[in-house]
């Protein structure tokens, strides 16, 4: 009887150990998957309008030669901003001579004092740049630009928060001649 209960606490034992590496495993593969790096919202959205830059020269670029470029929002909201420096940037780094361009310019006076003032406080100050004859002006509008989430689960019953996420980032864009409109 005593071999018998030995090789018993012997397989108990082994089973417990199988059972807590097995545990042990899990636990750590989610501190693996917990500690790899996930692109924050801001990071993704430079990114895909990063994308869009680099789609928008490929089609535009042939046509630049060494002229110089204004990049014009039709708007002055945070994310024409966002979307305008980084198209800035990714046509200065493409070797694109590039000008920031003017804010569009503040609505008409409505007569409402309040609404005016609102208004003017809003609204970004206009830029004027001196318009060289050369140039070539890309004005765009977003058509858009968000991040939503779509999906939140557990792979596991421990374990992290999984978040599916998407983002879109669209832009109308017209290339014209600043001097001929065209």
């Amino acid at each position: 009887m005593r071999v018998a209960s030995m090789r018993r606490l012997l397989g108990d034992v082994g089973a417990a150990a199988v059972v807590s590496a097995a545990f042990a495993a899990v636990v750590c593969a989610a501190g693996v998957r917990a500690a790899e790096s996930v692109a924050s919202n801001l990071d993704l959205m430079t990114q895909l309008t990063a994308d869009v830059a680099g789609e928008l020269y490929g089609k535009f670029g042939a046509s630049l030669g060494d002229r110089p470029l204004e990049v014009r929002p039709y708007g002055s909201s945070e994310d024409y901003v966002f979307v305008s420096n980084v198209l800035t940037g990714e046509l200065t780094r493409a070797g694109v001579r590039t000008i920031r361009g003017a804010r569009p310019a503040p609505p008409p006076a409505t007569g409402n004092a309040a609404m005016d003032s609102l208004a003017a406080r809003t609204q970004m100050p206009v830029v004027v740049n001196p318009t060289n004859p050369n140039t070539l002006v890309l004005q765009f509008q977003n058509i858009a630009f968000e991040v939503a989430y779509r999906d939140t689960y557990r792979s596991h019953v421990l374990g992290g928060m999984k978040i599916r996420r998407g983002a879109a980032v669209r832009v109308f864009a017209t290339l014209t001649d600043a001097e001929t409109g065209r």
